[in-house]
């Protein structure tokens, strides 16, 4: 996306949870793949604060030059985008979705064994849909 229009700024949102690292590590990560393939560091602002979905495009408005009318572009796997771009839109009026399409696989006969890597797909898939559920209930909460 960056290298289409080299323009824009790069926002990295995500915080680590886990107790032995920074909370900077998971959007340090990204940058240094974002740099790996071109994207210069200047063109990149990271967010560390946010720990998950519904906070990020809260924690992005926070940062400097950016309002609800910004032009955003989010950027996640295509099974996570429809959340994504449901709390964007909360705080957003004009947001481009880029979803990372998802690997091909190919079929065989032994596709049809189950496997970790299908009960690991599913539980991402399963996770994803609680996740949609329990936005609508803190969104309907937070409304009454």
């Amino acid at each position: 996306v960056w290298k289409k229009n080299r323009s824009i700024t790069l926002v990295f949102s995500a915080a680590s949870s886990h107790p032995n690292r920074p909370n900077t590590r998971h959007v340090e990560l990204m940058a240094d793949l974002a740099m790996m393939h071109g994207v210069t560091r200047s063109s990149i602002v990271l967010e560390h604060n946010s720990i998950n979905t519904l906070q990020h495009p809260i924690e992005v408005l926070k940062l400097p030059g950016l309002n609800p009318k910004s032009n955003i572009g989010v950027v996640t796997s295509e099974w996570h985008m429809r959340r994504t771009l449901g709390e964007f839109k909360r705080h957003f009026y004009s947001i481009k979705a880029y979803p990372v399409p998802r690997s091909a696989h190919e079929f065989t006969l032994s596709s049809l064994i189950p496997n970790s890597n299908s009960l690991g797909h599913v539980t991402t898939l399963l996770r994803e849909i609680v996740g949609i559920i329990w936005y609508k209930i803190i969104h309907i909460y937070k409304a009454s």
